[in-house]
């Protein structure tokens, strides 16, 4: 079974409810916030509030304007870009870390096979439980894909 998930995972602020603006769901892993991204939302948000395109230092697909414009609204603290893409074992991740104001990445990976969305989350704060990585440890294992999100938005 595949794995693919692109989400925004932070410290909530006050603003949470907010993103229903968006039309986003929102998941709540113990006390951080996981925003489910897609890139077809992504795309037609990006349009619909005229943010235009910025060039990022990530790899990470939703490293863009809007990812960057939500984690300003619902982000206490750093966030994280995370992203996987396994099929059968075999795929990628990659993640990059913001401070909230600041558009130069506190941690930025290359597409790697495993580590880059741990160490994105140790430093967001996830602190691991034993025996679990800090990816486990928010249950994001048990997150296959967001496509029943976002269906809508796929032509």
């Amino acid at each position: 079974m595949g794995h693919y998930i692109s989400a925004i995972v932070c410290k909530p602020s006050a603003n949470v409810e907010r993103l229903a603006e968006f039309d986003l769901p929102i998941l709540w892993m113990g006390s951080y916030l996981i925003v489910p991204m897609d890139p077809s939302h992504f795309d037609d948000w990006t349009e619909r509030l005229g943010l235009g395109w910025g060039i990022t230092e990530s790899k990470v697909s939703i490293d863009g304007p809007f990812a960057h414009y939500l984690a300003e609204i619902v982000a206490s603290g750093n966030y994280a870009l995370i992203e996987t893409t396994y099929a059968g074992g075999v795929g990628d991740q990659a993640a990059a870390v913001y401070e909230i104001g600041n558009p130069a990445p506190v941690f930025c990976s290359e597409r790697v096979k495993r580590g880059a969305i741990n160490t994105a989350l140790r430093l967001v704060g996830v602190k691991a439980d034993i025996g679990l990585d800090e990816f486990d440890t928010l249950g994001l294992g048990q997150l296959r894909d967001f496509e029943d999100y976002f269906e809508r938005y796929y032509e």
